[in-house]
């Protein structure tokens, strides 16, 4: 009989994440992001910690209640720079490395995109956007002795970018890229316009810096169409360098100067976060820019979801050099894994370094091209600090952190089982199944079919804290990797549009049923949820089938011409329907699950925040009006001062109110 214990929802409040590795340039230190919930405070805090990569001691070197991240080398090695919400601003800050106190260097509150230091460690050069103030209020005397915290009281928009999800409604400003002088604090902003610049770089030689941008003449007809400019510092002159049409991002330039390398692609508009990113190069001075990454159907980027991070890629994954230039290194998403992968600057089939079933969610290499730090985890381990180092013609690679230990000496986890399934249409589909801990086949259990959302993300070899809770309380978990999702070549991913909840909604219950037929699922206790897309997706299923005894739909969307309007990425849809909604409603109303309601007759909870901007909060109340009004069995839980990613870095408090709820309603459904 083991002596460990179940998963608690408050083990989440246990749990370290780790982000944001950089490595100094001599390959013999590491700074990282650890950021930790403190559960009575209700909040999150970060601080910065540094790694021997030789002796594997992990010391903290910033502390206090805040937000402290992104750490990076200065190139002498003399400083570290980081971002900081210490004072109530969100500025860019240095400590010595030797150790001492912090200071910052900048002094506009706003959001930082992207920062690096210039090559003699004099200058930091950051994409910027300042916090916004409208004109006639910027200059009103605070009369409190304690002023408050002000916010416009109101918006002047004539953009159709004027908001963002976790951020709300931004104003006009956008991300421009500027440069400090650390000593003097000198500051310049070197570029301006109606439109993001973000991702600087600079030379090896210091004399540019590049950037991506789109400007298009107009963004709304063309949303993804980026390119790479260069600043000359000595004329400041802006200079366009690539020419082909499509998605461009994570640039970084080559040690030599002569090149800069980019992840992207070549599509169609509208197809380009849909279809792979691949590693390319441009030359710096300008001209047609050359893939690397042939006989390689995944795409070179991290699409995996969980709930330990935000999904995001991160600024150590931008594609890195080493080996004296010749090749290049970036991360890949293949079958569930994130990977990390390198290609030659002469192109071919790229070669793996490191892999297996595992989720390297970041990583950075030294100077030397010899050391690389990693954060990785996998579906029993949340993230940990590693160093992987060149010995001979061999990677050798070495744990350096041991946060999350508590989890496999205390907790009794069953380990996801790899499920691979052929469906009717010959489709070869990936999912994972988590069982109850003392699983015995003769035995016949409930079972929560769970759904990503996306659509173009997947469910991979990661720790995923919701699954292993439901399963912990009696359920087997279900998640796969319908159609749609990355990871799985392009027409995979491609197979949805623009049929939305077509072939994705039938693998989902052909997989069901393979399933059901292993003999050990209870038929009649079988449950669904999934968020944002996977809300919808939950809510078109049962509009199509009564086979489930109770739903959950989180963050979902439901109908598509409303959603036009309302999401920050509403206008998008355009690309992904393949119609507007005033010139095809039909299209939309086809794709909506809120015209199905009247099918609908499995019980449903309904979870929405109402700061989402992503899937806005009217999705939910028209679903859970509508089904209110054919009196159907409905509850809905609304939370207050949360955006769409409430699962995943919502507040504490509510993260724990979220996973209550959602055993409850499954509970209550037994």
């Amino acid at each position: 009989m083991s002596d460990k214990r179940s998963l608690e929802i408050e083990d989440l409040f246990k749990i370290k994440f780790l982000d944001s590795p950089f490595i100094s340039p001599d390959g013999e230190k590491i700074v990282f992001t650890l950021k930790w919930i403190d559960e009575k405070k209700n909040k999150y805090f970060s601080n910065i910690y540094m790694a021997d990569t030789e002796s594997k001691n992990i010391i903290q070197f910033t502390r206090g209640e805040h937000s402290d991240r992104r750490p990076k080398w200065s190139p002498d090695m003399k400083y570290i720079a980081f971002i900081s919400n210490r004072g109530e601003k969100t500025r860019i800050w240095i400590i010595p490395a030797s150790g001492g106190e912090a200071y910052p260097i900048t002094e506009e509150d706003g959001s930082f995109s992207f920062f690096t230091w210039s090559p003699d460690s004099k200058y930091i050069i950051y994409s910027f956007k300042k916090k916004y103030k409208n004109p006639d209020e910027e200059d009103e005397k605070e009369t409190s002795d304690k002023p408050e915290k002000k916010e416009p009281s109101y918006f002047l928009i004539d953009d159709i970018q004027f908001k963002s999800d976790g951020q709300g409604v931004t104003g006009p400003d956008k991300y421009h890229i500027h440069i400090i002088n650390i000593e003097t604090k000198e500051t310049k902003q070197l570029t301006d316009g109606n439109f993001h610049d973000v991702n600087p770089v600079i030379s090896p030689d210091g004399k540019f810096i590049a950037f991506c941008t789109n400007r298009s003449q107009d963004i709304i007809d063309d949303p993804e169409n980026d390119d790479i400019f260069t600043i000359n510092l000595d004329t400041m002159e802006t200079k366009q360098i690539t020419i082909e049409r499509g998605v461009k991002s994570s640039i970084n330039w080559s040690p030599c100067g002569k090149e800069i390398v980019f992840l992207g692609n070549h599509t169609d508009i509208g197809f380009g976060w849909l279809r792979n990113l691949g590693v390319f190069t441009v030359p710096a001075c300008g001209g047609k820019d050359r893939k690397l990454t042939f006989d390689f159907d995944f795409t070179a980027s991290n699409k995996i979801v969980g709930d330990l991070q935000e999904f995001a890629m991160g600024p150590s994954s931008l594609p890195q050099f080493f080996d004296n230039g010749k090749e290049i290194a970036f991360l890949a998403t293949v079958k569930g894994a994130c990977e990390l992968y390198s290609v030659t600057l002469e192109g071919g089939k790229p070669k793996k370094i490191l892999g297996g079933k595992v989720e390297i969610a970041s990583f950075h290499i030294d100077k030397t091209g010899k050391n690389i730090a990693l954060i990785m985890g996998d579906m029993m381990h949340p993230h940990e600090l590693f160093h992987l180092k060149k010995d001979g013609n061999n990677w050798v690679l070495n744990k350096l952190s041991n946060f999350n230990e508590f989890i496999q000496k205390e907790i009794e986890l069953t380990e996801p089982e790899d499920i691979w399934f052929r469906n009717s249409d010959g489709v070869d589909l990936h999912g994972w199944i988590v069982k109850p801990a003392n699983f015995n086949e003769t035995n016949k259990y409930p079972l929560i079919q769970q759904i990503h959302g996306g659509p173009h993300v997947l469910y991979g070899y990661t720790f995923f804290h919701e699954m292993y809770y439901l399963a912990s309380r009696g359920y087997c978990v279900l998640y796969t990797n319908p159609r749609g999702s990355h990871g799985y070549g392009e027409k995979f991913a491609e197979a949805i549009r623009p049929h939305w909840g077509t072939p994705d909604t039938k693998d989902q219950l052909e997989f069901l049923e393979y399933v059901i037929s292993k003999g050990f699922i209870d038929e009649k206790r079988l449950y669904l949820a999934g968020g944002s897309y996977g809300g919808y997706m939950t809510v078109l299923l049962i509009s199509k089938t009564d086979k489930f005894r109770a739903a959950i739909a989180e963050r979902s969307v439901t109908n598509l011409t409303t959603l036009f309007g309302v999401s920050d990425y509403g206008y998008t849809f355009k690309c992904a329907v393949e119609a507007l909604p005033w010139e095809e409603p039909e299209k939309y109303n086809l794709y909506s699950p809120l015209y199905n309601v009247k099918n609908i007759n499995t019980p449903l909870f309904i979870i929405h925040s109402e700061e989402d901007y992503r899937a806005p909060v009217d999705q939910a109340d028209q679903l859970f009006t509508a089904l209110k009004f054919l009196k159907k069995e409905v509850k809905y839980l609304r939370f207050k001062k949360e955006s769409h990613g409430l699962s995943r870095c919502g507040s504490p408090k509510n993260r724990k109110i979220r996973l209550k709820f959602i055993l409850n309603w499954f509970e209550s459904h037994k």
